[in-house]
């Protein structure tokens, strides 16, 4: 069994530019060796004075 995490390394760098992240900043599961894991959602609040797409990289 393997277990994976994905997070955010520059959250706290984007929570001073506003960003929120309501389901948390860490993703992680426990998938069996050549197993297939399940479908997680990841949800950023961009702040409400951002009047364009922006995109930067996580």
């Amino acid at each position: 069994m393997t277990n994976w995490k994905l997070y955010f390394a520059n959250a706290a760098e984007l929570e001073a530019m506003g960003f929120s992240f309501p389901g948390g900043k860490l993703v992680s599961e426990n998938v069996d060796y050549q197993g297939t894991s399940s479908v997680k959602t990841l949800t950023i609040r961009a702040p409400s004075d951002v009047s364009s797409d922006l995109r930067m990289p996580l």
